[in-house]
């Protein structure tokens, strides 16, 4: 009996919590106080293709923990590839799925692609940043849960946006 799962880059939602179960994982292996990822480091990750599977974020996230010097990893404790990702050339989503669904997984991925810089991914969206605020408030009951520390999507959260 065996069990086929969808690639990891059709399955863009389970990075967060993978790569908070790999961060807890390590840090207590390696006796590092790190706690979490930054958006924008969770939203490098979610960028990613993940040609390795699960196996290369596993991979990464021990690297990252090994090299964190603080109690979040962020960007800089990536490889040098995660720092400028390819952009997605799809976004993926089921059928089936109604109008609100549809504008709310196009606006949480794009604000994660553009690593939580909220005027960079209103302006990829057409819109004012004061129109992507208003939309992240009308989601935000239906957030992702993998946001560190209860940031939120519309509050300031050390990205400078």
């Amino acid at each position: 009996f065996s069990i086929e799962l969808p690639p990891l880059r059709e399955r863009v939602d389970d990075v967060p919590r993978l790569v908070e179960y790999f961060i807890r994982e390590f840090a207590e292996r390696e006796h590092k106080q790190v706690e979490a990822a930054e958006n924008e480091c969770l939203g490098a990750l979610m960028a990613h293709r993940w040609p390795g599977n699960i196996r290369q974020l596993r991979n990464v996230i021990e690297r990252a923990v090994i090299m964190s010097q603080s109690r979040t990893l962020s960007l800089r404790d990536l490889p040098r590839e995660f720092r400028h990702p390819e952009p997605p050339q799809w976004l993926k989503i089921r059928l089936g799925s109604s109008r609100a669904e549809v504008d709310r997984e196009l606006i949480f991925q794009t604000v994660a692609f553009a690593r939580g810089n909220k005027a960079r991914a209103a302006a990829m969206l057409g819109l004012s940043r004061r129109a992507l605020y208003n939309l992240l408030g009308r989601y935000e009951a239906t957030a992702p849960s993998w946001l560190p520390n209860g940031a939120s999507h519309h509050g300031r959260n050390g990205t400078g946006n």
